[in-house]
């Protein structure tokens, strides 16, 4: 990427994490900021870069599929998606695990989840843990793709730049404690992909693979 290697890029991030700052990243998707769970005046700053209302949560990201207990407590359909659809475009609504909801503002006991397809994001999270995110853009305007833009907004922010980065924003889906199924956003993966997935969960739930392999990877 043109900030440097993905070890250049890491070293910007975490130094900026130990500012108690939240950098903005490319991802697979969109540009989006992150600060690590853990570090909650970084995560704040995220709610006062973006001017964004304090009951509007952060999403959280995490490296692999497996970390998804860390941070959530999945029913066996969220299981089953994050199998087939992890790592990727794809925001998991679940129950949150005590304490991680309140650090990024969800006050319903649900968080977002995602774990993206992203070599710097798994290194970050490898790094620091789970991290709150969010696109990088003022609240309710439109995620720029072009980080000079974003640099120019958010003045005094770390912003990495990774090129263009013109893909659309995840597919949203809210997985209840049943099982039961609600698209929020649609995303670039078939909505009919989505429900086969949650339907053969309900007769036969997947075990959740670790590390990327063993058939997360659609």
């Amino acid at each position: 990427m043109p900030t440097g290697t993905v070890e250049d890029a890491l070293e910007l991030v975490l130094g900026a994490f130990a500012r108690s700052e939240p950098a903005v990243v490319p991802t697979d998707t969109v540009y989006g900021f992150m600060a690590p769970l853990r570090n909650g005046a970084a995560v704040e700053r995220i709610f006062l870069l973006k001017q964004r209302p304090a009951d509007q949560p952060l999403a959280v990201l995490v490296g692999r599929p497996s970390e998804l207990d860390q941070v959530a407590q999945p029913c066996p359909v969220a299981r089953a998606l994050a199998n087939r659809f992890w790592p990727g475009a794809l925001t998991l609504v679940v129950e949150a695990r005590p304490g991680v909801g309140e650090v990024v503002g969800a006050r319903d006991g649900t968080i977002g989840v995602r774990c993206a397809d992203d070599e710097l994001v798994r290194r970050i999270t490898a790094s620091v843990g789970p991290v709150a995110a969010t696109s990088a853009n003022l609240h309710g305007q439109p995620t720029p793709d072009d980080p000079a833009v974003i640099a120019r907004q958010f003045v005094g922010t770390l912003v990495l730049d990774g090129g263009a980065r013109p893909a659309p924003a995840s597919a949203v889906v809210r997985v209840g404690s049943g099982g039961d199924v609600e698209v929020l956003r649609n995303g670039t993966i078939d909505p009919d992909q989505l429900s086969s997935a949650a339907r053969a969960a309900t007769t036969l739930p997947p075990p959740l693979t670790n590390d990327g392999e063993n058939g997360v990877r659609s």
